[in-house]
């Protein structure tokens, strides 16, 4: 039950999905420079930007499987992100830990514990560092 009381740790998860996550924007944004607009960018999306980038990708590189993987994680990274930095939060003492309690209009009530969001934090991470290469190594060629 302390773990699920250390705010640092629970701050310090969502921050790194959160970053991620805009890393991963940051990297659709050049690609929109560069082939659309800075403007077009801002109207969009970011499930939007996404699509409309991976359509570029497959259109310049071909469709491949590790390609559609990422852009698929990506997207529904998104969704986790959205999850917990978009809704009330609260503490359910109801059950015998403490759980951190989302509350959104999709759904009455979505568990999630430090431990699990810990574990999404640094999956996350990951694929995001994977999809950032991916973008990268198609800008060299």
């Amino acid at each position: 039950m302390d773990d699920e009381l250390d705010f640092e740790r629970w701050e310090s998860a969502v921050g790194k999905i959160v970053m991620s996550l805009s890393r991963v924007e940051g990297e659709l944004l050049i690609k929109y420079q560069s082939h659309f607009s800075k403007n077009k960018y801002f109207k969009d999306s970011f499930k939007e930007r996404l699509a409309r980038i991976q359509e570029l990708y497959n259109n310049e590189c071909g469709i491949n499987l590790l390609a559609t993987s990422l852009f698929e994680q990506v997207s529904d990274d998104i969704e986790y992100r959205n999850l917990v930095a978009h809704n009330p939060v609260y503490a359910d003492m109801s059950g015998e830990f403490l759980k951190f309690k989302v509350s959104t209009l999709k759904s009455d009530g979505i568990s999630i514990d430090l431990p699990e969001l810990e574990c999404e934090a640094k999956r996350i991470w990951s694929s995001c560092i994977d999809f950032t290469v991916l973008l990268r190594v198609w800008a060299k060629v």
